[in-house]
This record gives C-alpha cells, structure tokens and sequence, in this order.
C-alpha cells in the first residue's frame, strides 16, 4: 500500500514531508519567432540594415508550490496584526513587547487562543510558559506573519497533525495541513522579446572591413535567472493569487547595446603612396601592419532592491524575490542608481543617502506603518504584504570595454613568415562594477563588492608560419 501524507506526516513530522506532481496535461514548450528588416545600399561598399526582431516563449515550464499558507480565511492574518498592535502598546506602556497586553486600547485575541499553548507567546500562563518561545514574539514584532505560521506548522502546532500537540485544534493553516510543501510542475511561464537594430557594415575594401550595430531591446518573463537554462525549473510564486506579481525584466535583459569592430591594413609600404620603398631594410620596419579592434558599450544588468522578508509567505525560497516598499517612485529612484564612490574607498551602487547609519536601508526600530530612517528610503512589507517595487527594475552599472591589437608579417621567404602580433584587452583599463540584487536588511545594502571586468592586459606574440 502506498503511503499517504497523514502518515508521512505522523512518522516524519510535516516539516520534512513535501509533495512533488507533474501535472497530466503538460505540454513541450514551444517558441514563436518573428523578424522584419529593411537593407540599404550606402555605396562605398557599405550597407546600413534596420530590423526588427522578436520572439515569445510558450507554456514554458516552472515549478511551484501550490501549498501556500492561508491567513484570511482562518483570520489569522487580522488576528496577527492585533496581537502586534497590543505588542506595541506594552512596549510604550511597559518597555515589554507582549502580544497578550490587555491594557488600555488593547485588543483581545481570537485565532493565537486556538492554537497549542496559544501559539507559544504566552509566558504568564503556568499552563503555557512552558512553551513560550521567544521567536515566536519576535516574529510578531517584526512582521513576520509567514513565518510564524511556517513555523507553527513544523512544529505542528495546528490542525489535523495527529498525533502532533495541536490536533484537533480547530485552526488549519495550511491548505494540506500534513505537508510543508507542495510542489507541481507546469506550463506556467512565458518570456518575449523585443528588439530593433541598426547595423552598419562596410565589405573588405582597400584594406578596412567595419562593422557596427546597436540594439534596443527589452526581456520580459515571469522566471528569470542568471542563465535561464536550470534544470529544477522552481521559483514558487510570491503569491498563488497574484501571479502578475513575478513579471519583470529577465536577469540577461540588456537594454541598449552597441558594438563595432573593424580590421584595416595601414596605407603605408609597399604598393601603398606613404612610405613606399623598394629599400629592404626600410620595408622591414614599414610594411605589412594590420590594427583591428572590439568595442562593446552596453547597459548594465538588471538588479532587484528585495526585502526578502516573510510577512507573507514563509520564509527562503517563498520569499527571497519579495521588493521592498519604496517611498519613491521608480522614476524617483531613477537619479539615485549609478555610481557613487566615497572617499573612503567604498563604491555604492545606490545613493548613499537613501542608507541608514547602520548600512542598511530600513528603519532602526520595527513599525506598524513604512516610516523610512532616511527620506527617500525604503521599508520592509507590513504582515499580509508584499513590496511595491518591480523585480529586476533597475539596471546596475554599463558595461564598456575596449580592445585593441596590431599585427605585423615578416616575409622570410616564399615558404616563410614571421607574425609579430600586440594586443590589449581593456585597453582603457576602465572598470566595470557589478550590481547585484540588493537586501534593504543587509549592513552591506547599496554597496558594489566587486567587478564583471578584468584589469588590462597586454600581450606580445611572435608565430612561425610555414
């Protein structure tokens, strides 16, 4: 007999059962692909081409997790909010934080009750100090309402859990109180790209061949990582309810590009009307150079100012994409993205005066409404919320860099050559400063730590060629 969830559930405990199904009727992805241009002969054997170029990616696969926590129905999230309020009015009254204050304008508690020991927040009652933790109050404090109620469930402190401590209390949780999670893979995610171009391109013609172009482009999806090629294929919505939530540019979206290279023999030495010579020993120094070179110019990456705070759903993966509350609009925040270097060395990403004194970008102290510790700064999500801001909505730092080379041949003899070849690699030295995902709770929010570039290099060859 195969065994069920309950039973999982008694002999593991719910916090290490997780389901996993495919569903029945998936389906192999498939992506459409479209594209216009419009070619032009420019003379001088060169040819500008405009295009368009596009495509969508349908039904693409990705794995979430369809057991998310409930707390309307069971009222806990209403339940949540007064047992923080009365937290709140101790703290002012008594310099104690506690939920169960029954002082002036406090509130009684209808849902905390219900659970075993009274959710573990209760140290005054003989019968429940036993098992008061003091996690659990701090969660209360800081707003973290999923995950309290994940952690209520892995302890078992809800419903249905027999034979765990909270069976047959009346407050389920969880939509499948005898798992954790509950995960099912399908076609549930999409992608589309759009994009215009403009190429210049000269042929090979009295020694130069050149090429430019430059893209204008935007990638949406709703699944997004660095390479977009993980096998797993699970990024859990941040909300079932919501799944418009998760559309955003693509981590690889590149906004504006330009790039160019070129090769061109120079107009000088044998056969040419600069320093032509029939003298060996001057032909020597003077004929047979070559210099080519690659420019890359680019918009940087796109970056996310998360909160990564589980006032909604429980915490890791279920909330490691939540955006914080900005009190600024995108258009706002758009002058305080780039590149701030400060005297003492640090490089900030992000205006320096959008962070608190302690390095983060939150407020010192927990609070029941977004008052941010600088103006202009952010704030994590109340209890039942999640951030204001757009995933991967800002572009971190460009990207340019520039490469050059000059190359030489030496004619040995008829069956002979010698290849002088020097090239730099970011010849500018220009460094490129990364921007990673920024976390409002880090001590380190807004700084640049490293760089996507190396340092010039230069390098000398010399080849036989027979």
């Amino acid at each position: 007999m195969p065994i069920d969830f309950q039973t999982n559930a008694i002999n593991l405990g719910v916090g290490s059962v997780a389901g996993y199904a495919i569903d029945p009727h998936i389906r192999v992805p498939y992506v459409e692909q479209w594209n216009l241009s419009i070619q032009r002969d420019l003379g001088w054997n060169t040819s500008l081409t405009i295009g368009y170029i596009g495509n969508h990616g349908v039904g693409l696969f990705r794995a979430i997790d369809v057991n998310q926590l409930d707390f309307t129905k069971n009222g806990f999230l209403a339940d949540f909010k007064r047992a923080r309020a009365n937290g709140f009015l101790s703290l002012a009254a008594n310099g104690v934080f506690d939920p169960l204050y029954s002082g002036p304008g406090s509130q009684p508690l209808t849902v905390f009750p219900l659970l075993f020991a009274t959710g573990g927040i209760d140290s005054h009652d003989p019968n429940n100090s036993q098992f008061f933790q003091q996690r659990f109050v701090d969660d209360i404090q800081l707003g973290l309402m999923g995950a309290l109620e994940s952690s209520y469930h892995a302890e078992e402190w809800d419903t249905g859990n027999n034979p765990g401590p909270g069976s047959g209390n009346p407050v389920t949780l969880f939509a499948n109180p005898f798992i954790m999670g509950g995960d099912l893979l399908k076609n549930s995610s999409f992608s589309s790209y759009h994009s215009g171009v403009v190429e210049v391109r000269r042929r090979l013609n009295r020694g130069l061949y050149l090429q430019a172009n430059y893209v204008f482009s935007k990638v949406m999806t709703d699944y997004s990582t660095g390479t977009n090629t993980d096998q797993v294929r699970f990024q859990p919505y941040l909300d079932n309810a919501r799944p418009f939530l998760e559309k955003g540019r693509a981590a690889f979206d590149i906004t504006h590009a330009f790039k160019a290279n070129f090769t061109y023999d120079l107009p000088f030495g044998a056969n040419h009307r600069l320093f032509s010579t029939t003298s060996k020993a001057l032909g020597l120094f003077v004929n047979g150079w070559q210099t080519a070179s690659v420019l890359t110019w680019q918009s940087g990456s796109p970056f996310s100012i998360l909160s990564k705070w589980a006032s909604f759903n429980r915490g890791g993966s279920r909330s490691v994409r939540d955006t914080a509350v900005a009190t600024l609009s995108h258009g706002q925040l758009g002058s305080d993205i780039g590149v701030f270097v400060q005297p003492n060395g640090i490089v900030y990403g992000i205006n320096p005066k959008l962070i608190g004194p302690d390095g983060t970008g939150i407020p010192a102290q927990a609070q029941q409404s977004c008052a941010a510790a600088v103006p202009g700064g952010f704030c994590d999500p109340q209890p039942g919320e999640v951030g204001n801001l757009q995933l991967n909505a800002f572009s971190g730092p460009a990207y340019f860099d520039w490469d050059l080379s000059a190359r030489k041949d030496f004619a040995v003899s008829e069956r002979l050559k010698l290849t002088f070849r020097t090239e730099a690699f970011n010849v500018l030295n220009h460094p490129v400063f990364f921007m990673a995902d920024q976390d409002i709770n880090s001590q380190q929010f807004g700084q640049i730590t490293k760089t996507v570039s190396q340092a010039r290099i230069l390098q000398m060859s010399l080849q036989l060629k027979f």
